[in-house]
């Protein structure tokens, strides 16, 4: 068996982490970026809203992106954060970034994703209560129709919104004709490249960035062959709809998750 290949479709800015952890297991990533973060200017309505931080109970941040963004807005305008809030990060990269601005007391669910995110004890009898979400533009509507539902009032704090970079597509389409290659003559079984996505825009956007390729109809066919690991099962779902045949699912979005998830598998069929 060759060495393994990883795509890594995170944002060039949080793709560190995961390459460090990848490397660990002796394996190559390559990363490809397939989202842009862009920070949305944030005044009036929205401003105000940092300013009435200490009206909410509860806040909520879904990612750490939106984590990083908020703060630096909310450190500008509280230099003591109030603290009888309620703090809930959707998973141990939010709540990481929440962290390093000072944010110890952060309540974790018990999985990363929206579902485990309202069946915190904490979020349970919120009635006639304020909670702000932070995150980015366009976002799911699970969790705010949820709290409402339970007499919440729900107000979002919008700190970016995802873009389709202008990436490189030389390496990408190198990597896949290798993939290509391998498939048609029919070598082992145990596979030496994975692709990892953590959201559904990295897999929509990865498909259109390859779109427009000379050789779309064979990159695309490598690429919807290849074992790709997602972090939930709602994103495995959606994988699924795009034409992704092999789809391993990941115990959370960390970076140990998204290892663990790989070298499990790999075991089981080598």
């Amino acid at each position: 068996m060759q060495e393994l290949s990883v795509l890594v479709t995170r944002p060039e800015q949080q793709a560190t982490g995961l390459i460090a952890a990848l490397a660990e297991r002796n394996w190559v990533a390559l990363p490809f970026a397939t989202l842009k973060i862009q920070p949305l200017s944030i005044e009036g309505a929205e401003k105000q809203k940092i300013f009435d931080l200490d009206r909410y109970a509860v806040i909520i941040c879904v990612s750490a992106n939106a984590a990083s963004l908020a703060m630096e807005h909310i450190t500008d305008v509280w230099p003591q954060m109030p603290v009888q809030q309620t703090w809930v990060a959707v998973g141990p990269a939010s709540a990481a970034a929440l962290a390093e601005w000072g944010v110890q007391s952060v309540v974790p669910p018990a999985s990363s994703d929206s579902e485990g995110l309202l069946s915190l004890d904490c979020l349970q009898s919120v009635d006639d209560q304020k909670i702000l979400i932070l995150r980015g533009r366009g976002g799911r509507e699970l969790i705010s129709k949820a709290l409402r539902s339970r007499g919440a009032t729900v107000d979002y704090l919008e700190l970016y919104e995802r873009s389709v970079p202008d990436t490189e597509l030389k390496d990408l389409v190198h990597w896949l004709e290798t993939s290509a290659s391998r498939v048609g003559a029919n070598v082992d079984t145990v596979p030496n490249q994975v692709v990892t996505a953590t959201s559904g825009d990295a897999l929509k956007h990865l498909l259109g960035m390859i779109a427009g390729h000379a050789k779309h109809d064979v990159l695309k066919a490598a690429l919807l062959k290849l074992p790709t690991v997602v972090v939930s099962e709602r994103l495995r779902e959606y994988a699924q709809s795009l034409g992704f045949q092999t789809i391993w699912v990941a115990e959370g979005a960390s970076n140990a998750a998204l290892v663990k998830c790989i070298g499990d598998h790999l075991h089981h069929r080598a």
